[in-house]
């Protein structure tokens, strides 16, 4: 027995190490008319790329709370674009479809700031999952008050790894994290600036936008100077859990045996929610096996069972009635008479 739960052990540890996040249109694009809270926090290295990584932001301290709100695209500016988050004073336009999002434009600090692309970079592919990478070029115009210049630079997305992420106050198992990097010259008139943005998303499977973000930029000028690094970081603090075949099987499957304390008949009443194998069985507290009641593949529908204490000559004692569905599983105690 024992040998047989460390093998159910170490099998539950390896399906874990190995389970992955897989980024779909459905379950993790930008979706209009929803939020995004996050907590506002310091910057922290982003750790190791690869497999099974755990994480540890545990560290993090919040600083305030901020949500990015997401809304169909009804201004004039970036009229291509159908999809507007907006993030302080600062607001993005996408063009988001099935397959892609592209970043059509860009407005910050109410409008003072603004970037339009002639050939928008990508922000995601879908699906998308760990190994994947996306790059290509980009390009567009930049205004700063009355001045106007130009951009053009590189974009890369990789999901570099996967693993587990510990938080403030959350553990997550089964995260993908996606690296995304814009290495770009803004030029405005005979001044140049070289711009590299580093950022780290954690996602994880149940949640539609990430759980930690950690964004870092550097910006060299044309006369050889270096800015210092300008850093940004954000968590949250509570988030979907996913659910399980076997939990959704639960929640839906009922069953009910009585009465109980029983002297005559055991009426058992139950459902099965899907075609299923089903295994209804008393055994007594040592584990042996009393009776099979029901063993056979049913079909969707509501059942019912009585079971007779004297046919079954059960003398008074306690007795467990072990119940299995498909993937869900019940133990009741009934007690004879």
């Amino acid at each position: 027995m024992k040998k047989q739960l460390l093998q159910l052990a170490i099998l539950a540890f390896a399906l874990n190490a190995t389970a992955q996040v897989t980024l779909t249109y459905e379950t993790h694009s930008l979706q209009p008319e929803t939020k995004n809270p996050m907590i506002l926090t310091n910057y922290h290295n982003p750790g190791d790329a690869g497999e099974n990584v755990v994480w540890d932001l545990t560290s993090l301290e919040a600083n305030k709370e901020f949500t990015g709100i997401l809304n169909h695209n009804e201004t004039e500016f970036a009229p291509l674009s159908n999809t507007e988050l907006i993030e302080g004073t600062n607001k993005f336009y996408f063009d988001v479809n099935n397959n892609r999002i592209l970043e059509l434009a860009v407005s910050t600090n109410q409008g003072r700031y603004q970037i339009e692309y002639a050939e928008p970079p990508v922000k995601m592919v879908y699906p998308f999952e760990y190994g994947d990478i996306e790059q290509g070029n980009f390009k567009g115009t930049y205004t700063s008050g009355s001045a106007k210049g130009t951009i053009a630079g590189t974009y890369s997305i990789e999901a570099d790894a996967y693993g587990s992420l510990k938080l403030p106050d959350l553990n997550i198992d089964n995260v993908i994290r996606i690296k995304s990097v814009k290495d770009y010259v803004k030029k405005i008139g005979e001044s140049e600036t070289h711009i590299l943005t580093e950022t780290y998303r954690w996602y994880a499977e149940a949640e539609r936008y990430p759980v930690a973000v950690m964004i870092k930029t550097t910006i060299g000028y044309d006369d050889g100077r270096t800015g210092n690094p300008r850093y940004q970081a954000a968590y949250k603090k509570e988030i979907q859990r996913p659910v399980t075949k076997a939990a959704k099987t639960a929640q839906s499957t009922k069953i009910e045996a009585y009465p109980n304390p029983v002297s005559d008949q055991l009426m058992i009443n139950y459902n099965v929610t899907e075609s299923s194998r089903v295994n209804i069985s008393l055994v007594d507290m040592s584990g042996k096996l009393v009776k099979n009641i029901v063993a056979e593949h049913q079909e969707a529908n509501n059942y019912n069972v009585n079971v007779s204490v004297d046919e079954l000559r059960l003398q008074p004692a306690s007795y467990i009635l072990k119940t299995e569905i498909g993937d869900y599983s019940n133990s009741e105690v009934i007690v004879v008479e």
